[in-house]
C-alpha cells in the first residue's frame, strides 16, 4: 500500500508541475462575419451539454473483519478492477456521475473480487493554472465482492479526490485527459473498500439546446410577433 501512495501523489505532483509550463492553448476571437451569422445562437452554443466518459484501472484492498483471528483486526486482501464513468455538467463546477466496475477474471489466492460496483456521485470540481482540474466526488455506492467462501453486498457513502490533465497541451489530440485518483467505495463495520485509480477521460459535447426567453414564448404563441411585424411594415409601405 506504501507503494501505492507513492505512486498516485507521483502523479499528483508531476500533473501539477506539468500544468504550469505546459503551453497555453490557442484561442482565436471569431471574425466579423462569425458574429454575425451566429445572431442569437451564441446562447444556445453555451448551452451545449457539456459530458464526459472516461475509462480506469483500479487497484485497492478490502479489509474485512468477518473471520479476523485473536492477533489480527480484520483480514486484508488486494483487488483489481476495470471502472467505466460517465458524467454531464450541470454547472461549470459541478457534475453528476455515474460509475460501474468489475474485476476482469478469478480472484487469485489471497485476493479479492469485486463482482459488481455501481455508484452515482455528486462531482465538485475546481480548475487550477486554467488547466488541471482538481475534484471532489461524494455519492452512493453499491458494491459485491468476493472473497474465497465469503461473500457481502452493502451500500454506503462512497467519496475520493480525482485529478485531471488534459493531453491536448501537449499533442495534437481530441479533449482526452490524464486522470488519477482515490476513492474510498465503501466504509462498514465489518469490512471497508477502497482504490486507487488512473486512466483516461474523453470530454464532449452532448447536443445542444435552445434558452426560450418566456416573454418572447408567449408573444409569439399569440401572434404578438406577427402584428409587431406588421405594424413596423406599414409605415414604409405607405411611404
Amino acid at each position: 500500500m506504501l507503494k501505492q501512495c507513492l505512486f498516485i501523489a507521483g502523479v499528483l505532483a508531476s500533473s501539477s508541475v506539468l500544468a504550469q509550463f505546459a503551453p497555453k492553448l490557442e484561442t482565436r476571437a471569431p471574425s466579423s462575419d462569425e458574429t454575425s451569422a451566429e445572431g442569437g445562437a451564441g446562447a444556445d452554443a453555451d448551452a451545449a451539454l457539456k459530458s464526459y466518459l472516461g475509462f480506469d484501472y483500479v487497484t485497492g484492498q478490502l479489509a474485512n473483519s468477518v473471520g479476523a483471528t485473536a492477533s489480527t483486526t480484520s483480514n486484508t486482501f488486494d483487488f483489481d478492477m476495470l471502472r467505466l464513468r460517465g458524467g454531464m455538467r450541470v454547472f461549470e463546477a459541478l457534475a453528476v456521475e455515474l460509475q460501474y466496475g468489475t474485476s476482469i477474471g478469478g480472484a487469485d489466492a489471497g485476493q479479492a473480487k469485486i463482482e459488481s460496483y455501481a455508484s452515482a456521485l455528486l462531482v465538485p470540481t475546481a480548475t487550477l493554472f486554467d488547466t488541471f482540474e482538481l475534484s471532489f466526488p461524494v455519492g452512493v455506492t453499491l458494491i459485491e465482492a468476493q472473497q474465497g467462501t465469503q461473500t457481502f453486498e452493502d451500500t454506503d457513502i462512497s467519496y475520493g479526490i480525482q485529478s485531471e490533465l488534459p493531453l491536448k497541451l501537449f499533442a495534437d489530440l481530441p479533449d482526452l485527459r490524464l486522470g488519477a485518483g482515490f476513492m474510498i467505495y465503501h466504509a462498514g463495520n465489518a469490512s471497508r473498500t477502497y482504490g486507487f485509480n488512473l486512466g483516461l477521460r474523453y470530454d464532449f459535447d452532448l447536443g445542444e439546446f435552445e434558452i426560450v426567453n418566456p416573454i418572447t414564448a408567449v408573444r409569439d404563441l399569440f401572434g404578438g410577433g406577427d402584428s409587431e411585424a406588421g405594424t413596423e411594415a406599414e409605415p414604409s409601405a405607405a411611404e
